[in-house]
């Protein structure tokens, strides 16, 4: 049986609010991750707050080669 010996992405489920956690802790494991994000306002009655959130919230993308070994 041959195996893929090129890396391909792949599609991540993790906890929502979770994502920086796991990029983090993929990160010091070799994986090259993407977690794509953009830049909001918080407006509350007393101050206002840049905010980055995940554009898909719940899911992060790896890039790895996956064997079943």
């Amino acid at each position: 049986m041959q195996y893929c010996t090129k890396k391909s992405w792949y599609v991540l489920r993790v906890r929502s609010q979770a994502e920086r956690l796991v990029q983090v802790g993929l990160h010091l494991k070799h994986y090259e991750v993407l977690n794509p994000t953009y830049q909001a306002f918080s407006i509350r009655k007393d101050r206002r707050k840049v905010l980055t959130l995940p554009i898909f919230k719940g899911y992060m993308f790896i890039r790895a080669i996956l064997n079943p070994e």
